[in-house]
């Protein structure tokens, strides 16, 4: 049991081994001891610092000019690598992996520089999701935005969403393909002034925006979809936690807004039938996360790193030798996905697909 490194000693993490990956989950979010806000709070730098487009926008609307065919209402192919340098620039290090494998956690000299890496091939390839202003909102107001990705046939791919400074991100990912979304905190969490946003207009412009449409959750969890059932979808919600302007509002929740936070967590599990996990990060500034460089520096240590989670993809395999238990020796071909929360590593995943036999009946696995 190991403590994330967001500096809130109320959130722990919790590791448990599948084959060679680990999973990370969270306690059930806490929605009591909410305290009213101090009434002789200055508001003006709280306000400054809530996510909303005239705030943050300017690193969305720089990542939206790189990804402007992320939005559209497909459900688009992950593209593969096409530069190798990534890969095997990692490799080099650890000159005894196997090539076509994603780079164990544990074997990564500098996660933060692997990130900033991953995070130049996705603004390369157009394919973050980037927050959008939208027309059926003020100008100063967002809106939730969703795309879905079905994984190659083959291959190493990567998809991430970006602007996570202070907004939330609901990620689904399973044996076919990931969901990725951005709802923005104003006007969906908090209004313009800070305080709670109403439940109605939370669900209104968040939760139900993102089960409509041929790209939404109430197509893509059909059976034979990418979210179907038989393709084992786990759902992620990556929201901020609670800092020291919020408590000195008189928030003392680990999270900033668990309630709405809680009301996410029931209707994911009403539509998966398993509860989400929970992923609290630190609220940064867009000087500290600007997406128009990646070395990091003394002032910038964030930089390419903060406000965005990643999903990785390796499509070719592994050949996996097992014995079921009768003396045979059987193979599997293992694929894996990968989550990434800034330099943090969430949850690494092998999943199996159906093998396919030759005309003599010999099993091709990988």
């Amino acid at each position: 049991m190991i403590d994330l490194p967001c500096k809130v000693p109320s959130i722990i993490v919790f590791l448990s081994i599948f084959t060679n990956g680990s999973i990370a989950t969270l306690p059930g979010s806490s929605i009591h001891n909410l305290k009213p806000l101090l009434v002789n709070q200055t508001l003006d730098s709280y306000n400054q610092s809530l996510c909303k487009p005239d705030t943050c926008g300017d690193v969305c609307s720089a990542a939206s000019r790189e990804s402007s065919a992320t939005n559209s209402s497909t459900v688009s192919l992950i593209p593969t690598f096409t530069n190798k340098t990534l890969m095997n620039n990692a490799q080099k290090r650890t000159p005894s992996l196997p090539k076509r494998t994603l780079i164990p956690f544990s074997a990564l000299p500098d996660p933060g520089a692997y990130v900033r890496e991953l995070s130049k091939h996705i603004s390369g390839e157009g394919i973050w999701l980037s927050p959008q202003r939208s027309r059926r909102f003020q100008a100063d107001s967002g809106v939730t935005g969703k795309k879905a990705w079905r994984y190659p046939e083959s291959g190493v791919g990567v998809v991430g969403v970006n602007g996570l400074l202070g907004c939330t991100s609901i990620i689904v990912i399973s044996r076919n393909g990931v969901f990725l979304s951005h709802i923005w905190e104003v006007p969906n969490f908090a209004d313009q002034e800070g305080d709670d946003q109403s439940s109605n207009i939370f669900l209104d412009n968040a939760y139900n925006i993102l089960r409509e449409d041929e790209d939404g959750l109430n197509a893509l969890t059909q059976p034979e979809e990418i979210l179907g059932p038989e393709n084992g979808p786990e759902a992620f919600i990556i929201t901020p936690n609670a800092n020291e302007r919020d408590r000195m509002r008189g928030i003392f929740t680990a999270l900033r807004y668990p309630r709405k936070i809680a009301r996410l967590e029931d209707n994911l599990h009403d539509l998966f039938g398993r509860p989400p996990q929970v992923i609290g990060y630190t609220r940064r500034t867009s000087a500290e996360v600007s997406l128009h460089g990646y070395q990091r520096t003394s002032r910038r240590p964030w930089l390419g790193v903060g406000g965005r989670a990643i999903v990785e993809v390796d499509m070719n395999g592994i050949d996996f030798a097992y014995t079921p238990g009768d003396g045979s020796v059987r193979n599997m071909c293992l694929r894996e996905w990968r989550l990434w929360v800034e330099d943090r590593v969430i949850l690494s995943r092998y999943f199996t697909l159906p093998y396919v036999r030759t005309a003599t009946g010999l099993t091709i696995w990988c």
